[in-house]
């Protein structure tokens, strides 16, 4: 079916009947917004640290036994 046949149909509906798809494909679109905007949080929550910078190694020393 191409786009100006649903056109078409969509004039030939009462009222009621458009207001029901109106309010369909708005909450559609709501759904698969919602659904990419907690994939991506998911794709960052997933995503790997950025590799350390020499300011954010530390360098820890051996603490060694004296020889007393």
């Amino acid at each position: 079916m191409s786009l100006q046949e649903i056109k078409e149909q969509a004039f030939n509906l009462s009222p009621n009947e458009r207001l029901a798809l109106v309010n369909f494909i708005v909450e559609s679109l709501q759904a698969e917004l919602s659904l990419q905007t907690n994939q991506t949080q998911t794709e960052q929550a997933l995503s790997p640290l950025p590799a350390p910078t020499i300011n954010a190694i530390f360098v820890i020393p051996s603490i060694s036994p004296s020889n007393e």
